[in-house]
């Protein structure tokens, strides 16, 4: 049975330092056998290696568990009473360093819940501060940061005119700058058409890291850009309560201050700048995703009939699963959807249905208008007569033979995606299309891309509720 130590620090930054590693060595002297160590607020009941630590409690592998401080282990008076109920009920002993805390005497226990209680109360009074800081900075009306364009003078905001560029003989200010940003998103009516220009005319210029060096040109990004555009004070207001993802939406959720400084946006541009941002924001999907993730914006809640967002949690073993998640719920707790819906089980709700509807796909495609076939297929094809003629029939020919027909097929799906072919040969396309594994490797083959713009053509709605899949509307 091991000795196992307990580390812990609050953040990322105190682990660059030396308070995660004196933790380290000090358990390291008092003889423990390995150490667990999380980068993770106290308040945090998940942790990945508190967790851990907890398993191998009830696995029945753990002799002592030591760790420097009762505040190491949680700041929470409910969670430190579970761990040392835990460690009981599995006769482990528990030995606290600093606080002196040894669960197998009735001293060392009534020790733990003051010391856990103070460090409950230590922490809650913590939240108190920032919070009467935050309704005393509310009340006096003071911005917490001047955003590009603007600069902080005696806690208010004024537009920031200090030249800071030269271009074509011109020097150009930050709120200069700013308006020349928002001058372009009108005209151009496209974020990213909008930064492109932008950095053209600045000669704006980074470098990507990694191999190769390739040169981009990206002053800012279209999703900073985007933030950016939609901070209140761009209009002559101050905002509160523009925390985390509620920062881009919601506003209705705000505390607005209006009219406190002058502005560089007026309201009835703002309306048009907003219109942009909602098209450029579904022209993309939804945020968070990734290209891999093929339905973002087309997955909803059929409770609020809002968008589902990506969400991920990582696994012991390192990998990474996927849910989709009602975004209402995931940002203002405000729907009763709470459950969400994993990635694979949406992508096999969507390709059953378009199993079950492979007869009225193969006749919508055969409508369109006839293309001259793609010039690859008939070669791949003579090349299977050509292989076919071949015998004996070795394991190698049979591979090739099944590999040419697969190319073959990825040749028409790319055609059916491109909208370049009339499928006339109906029955055979209708049988590929309704062959469960079919979908699979076509996800294989082709590009990610590629298959998103597949699925797209034919799904228009995907509704979840209540932890699964309940209706797939096709386009059809």
């Amino acid at each position: 049975m091991q000795i196992i130590g307990y580390a812990r620090v609050s953040n990322r930054e105190q682990s660059y330092g030396s308070a995660l590693e004196q933790q380290k060595e000090r358990l390291v002297q008092h003889g423990v056998d390995k150490i667990l160590s999380d980068v993770e607020s106290g308040r945090k009941d998940q942790r990945l290696q508190f967790n851990e630590l907890i398993e191998l409690i009830a696995a029945g592998g753990v002799k002592k568990v030591v760790a420097t401080r009762c505040d190491r282990i949680s700041r929470s008076i409910i969670t430190l009473k579970k761990f040392f109920e835990h460690c009981e009920k599995h006769q482990v002993q528990v030995l606290v360093l600093d606080d002196a805390i040894d669960t197998t005497t009735a001293a060392g226990k009534f020790h733990l819940n003051m010391l856990g209680a103070l460090a409950e109360m230590e922490s809650d009074r913590l939240s108190e501060r920032v919070k009467h800081g935050h309704e005393y900075h509310q009340k006096q009306q003071k911005p917490y940061f001047a955003p590009f364009g603007y600069r902080k003078v005696e806690n208010r905001l004024e537009l920031d005119r200090t030249p800071i560029l030269c271009c074509d003989g011109r020097e150009w200010s930050p709120a200069e700058l700013a308006r020349y940003r928002i001058d372009l998103i009108l005209e151009l009516g496209s974020l990213r058409k909008a930064l492109r220009k932008y950095n053209e005319t600045f000669g704006i210029q980074i470098y990507s890291r990694g191999k190769g060096q390739r040169k981009k040109d990206a002053s800012v990004g279209a999703s900073g850009l985007s933030i950016w555009l939609s901070n209140p004070i761009l209009r002559g207001h101050i905002a509160y309560g523009r925390t985390r993802k509620a920062r881009v939406k919601y506003e209705d959720h705000w505390t607005i201050i209006r009219d406190t400084h002058e502005a560089l946006i007026t309201e009835a541009e703002w309306q048009i700048l907003r219109d942009i941002l909602i098209r450029n924001s579904k022209r993309m999907g939804n945020r968070g995703g990734g290209s891999k993730h093929h339905f973002l914006g087309i997955v909803r809640c059929e409770v609020c009939n809002r968008h589902c967002l990506i969400s991920s949690s990582r696994r012991r073993t390192g990998v990474y699963t996927y849910r989709y998640q009602c975004s209402t719920y995931a940002e203002l707790r405000a729907c009763e959807q709470v459950q969400g819906v994993r990635a694979e089980r949406v992508k096999e709700a969507v390709i059953a249905e378009l199993i079950k509807r492979a007869g009225d796909i193969v006749k919508l495609e055969s409508g369109q208008k006839a293309k001259e076939e793609n010039p690859e297929i008939p070669i791949l094809r003579k090349q299977v007569e050509d292989l076919l003629q071949i015998q004996p029939q070795s394991r190698v020919i049979r591979e090739a033979i099944e590999e040419t027909k697969r190319e073959i097929t990825r040749l028409e799906i790319n055609q059916i995606i491109k909208h370049e072919e009339t499928l006339s040969r109906q029955g055979e396309v209708l049988e590929i299309f309704s062959d469960p594994s079919f979908w699979a490797w076509l996800e294989e083959r082709l590009s990610s891309g590629e298959i998103r713009a597949l699925y797209r053509k034919w799904v228009k709605t995907i509704l979840i509720r209540d932890g699964a899949v309940v209706k797939v509307e096709l386009t059809m």
